[in-house]
């Protein structure tokens, strides 16, 4: 052994040093004291993973809470990351885990639980705030989030006229952005949607866009006849395809019977096509009347101009008035055609009033 104060090597047994004089006593306890206390200062920083255990049971109890589980959810969250920390240190030093462990355990348990109950929640009180916002057949749908159905989500339709995009929480109309202020759906219909954003109104049926309306004070206008990118691709070729065919000038004559006179008017339509619309202005004039009780045909100066729509079927196509630029002076109401093309002939069914109806027939001219 050595001596601590000037180094010089003694025999164990000897209790003052033959060198200096250092008692060798004292010295064996001063370097025995000092260990002691170097072993407590390592105990007295060592966790013991009683903070996450704490943490964790807080989070627990707290999570059941209303409100309250707001706040101590991120207790439970600490838990989880002290006691993880924690763990690591003390099983390094070989001390026991078990509070630690517990701590994470809890924590966990905790996260879980307070997520739940926030959830259910969450769903009785959209279901109670349901009950004084709905609509006739309609209630609420995704009351605190209005976040769209998925099927809709990221889908784009059109009617040449208006492009609709939807997104997540906004709707994209033309080159404007929406956010959603409103969505019901259908109690009978689970998939029949009725959305708000500002002061316009979106139907959607089978997760489809139905129609689109525009409220222009308290007077709700709509379009419709929207398709999804590819369908509006497919129409536009088969547009093209008949415009070939029932676009130009038409002349010739149409009829209407009822029980007590026959009606034969001249006519041209004028059918135009551009802009992936068709247009199509009706001209007619000179009406001649049949007596058939006198067997005599006489005239009436009469003339009439208006605009029609034209919708077509397979081979069929439809003319509907839709406004009067010159009205006859009977004044109906509404005029329309039903008919099919043969070797640049057009002829069908006519209708006068929607209650009178009688036969057509025009020729293209060009």
């Amino acid at each position: 052994m050595f001596c601590s104060k000037c180094g010089k090597e003694y025999n164990d047994g000897i209790k003052f040093c033959a060198n200096c004089g250092n008692n060798l006593v004292q010295g064996k306890d001063n370097t025995v004291n000092n260990m002691n206390q170097m072993t407590a200062q390592v105990v007295a920083v060592m966790p013991s993973g009683t903070v996450p255990l704490v943490l964790g049971l807080l989070g627990l109890f707290g999570g059941i809470i209303p409100i309250v589980q707001y706040f101590t959810v991120l207790l439970s969250l600490l838990a989880i990351i002290i006691g993880i920390s924690q763990r690591k240190r003390i099983k390094g030093a070989g001390l026991p885990t078990g509070k630690a462990t517990a701590g994470i355990v809890l924590g966990s348990i905790a996260v879980i639980l307070t997520a739940i109950v926030i959830s259910v929640s969450a769903t009785y009180l959209g279901s109670f705030l349901n009950k004084n916002d709905s609509l006739d057949g309609f209630k609420r749908f995704n009351l605190l989030t209005n976040i769209l159905p998925k099927e809709i989500q990221g889908t784009v339709w059109s009617n040449y006229d208006e492009t609709v995009e939807f997104g997540k929480v906004r709707i994209k109309i033309n080159n404007d952005w929406y956010r959603v202020k409103k969505i019901y759906q259908s109690d009978r219909n689970k998939n029949a949607f009725q959305i708000y954003i500002g002061n316009k109104l979106i139907t959607l049926r089978n997760v489809r866009l139905s129609r689109l309306y525009h409220d222009e004070k308290n007077d709700y206008d709509y379009v419709s006849g929207f398709m999804t990118p590819t369908e509006l691709e497919a129409d536009k070729r088969k547009r093209e395809k008949i415009a070939k065919e029932i676009t130009g000038i038409w002349e010739g004559s149409f009829i209407i019977e009822n029980s007590a006179y026959g009606v034969i008017a001249d006519m041209t339509m004028n059918i135009s096509f551009h802009n992936n619309e068709f247009h199509t202005v009706l001209n007619f004039t000179t009406t001649r009347i049949r007596d058939p009780y006198n067997f005599r045909t006489f005239t009436v100066d009469a003339e009439g101009e208006c605009t029609m729509d034209l919708t077509f079927n397979d081979e069929e196509f439809q003319f509907t008035s839709k406004e009067w630029n010159i009205n006859p002076v009977d004044n109906p109401k509404e005029i329309s055609f039903k008919g099919t093309i043969k070797d640049k002939l057009l002829s069908g069914t006519s209708k006068y009033d929607n209650n009178v109806t009688g036969s057509f027939n025009v020729t293209k001219q060009n």
